[in-house]
């Protein structure tokens, strides 16, 4: 429920940076140049689909080839640690929806708050990558 509100926040504010967490930017990048960073947490869950769902539903943006009831894809995103292995900035790859990328950015910023990826080990400044596939075939 309070992801939910916080989502529906975001989304009435449209800001380039989720509220709370680290600065999320968007773009584009070669994703498979990052080490991948294991996630303890299985995505995308109902909630989020649903969201997908209403922002392509309510023409919050539109995706080739996707439509409110069926719908497959995936967003790139990238968190960068420091030295002291914090994460620091969250990068969300670029599809051309801004709502979408908000939300993988807020989405990314939750799993980091609440611990649900497995840290990288070292002290070396690193970026770090996963995905989210959303999909809904109704």
């Amino acid at each position: 429920m309070a992801m939910t509100l916080i989502l529906a926040t975001l989304f009435a504010q449209a800001q380039p940076v989720p509220a709370q967490g680290l600065p999320v930017d968007a773009g584009r990048a070669e994703w498979s140049s990052f080490q991948r960073m294991e996630s303890r947490l299985l995505l995308p869950n109902p909630d989020l689909v649903e969201r997908i769902e209403l922002i392509l539903a309510n023409g919050g943006c539109s995706l080739a080839g996707q439509r409110p009831q069926r719908f497959d894809f995936t967003v790139n995103y990238a968190v960068r640690f420091d030295r002291r292995n914090q994460a620091e900035r969250v990068f969300v790859e670029d599809i051309g929806c801004e709502q979408i990328e908000l939300l993988v950015g807020d989405v990314v910023n939750s799993m980091l708050r609440d611990g649900y990826f497995d840290l990288p080990r070292g002290r070396a400044e690193r970026w770090y990558t996963n995905s989210i596939n959303f999909n809904l075939d109704a």
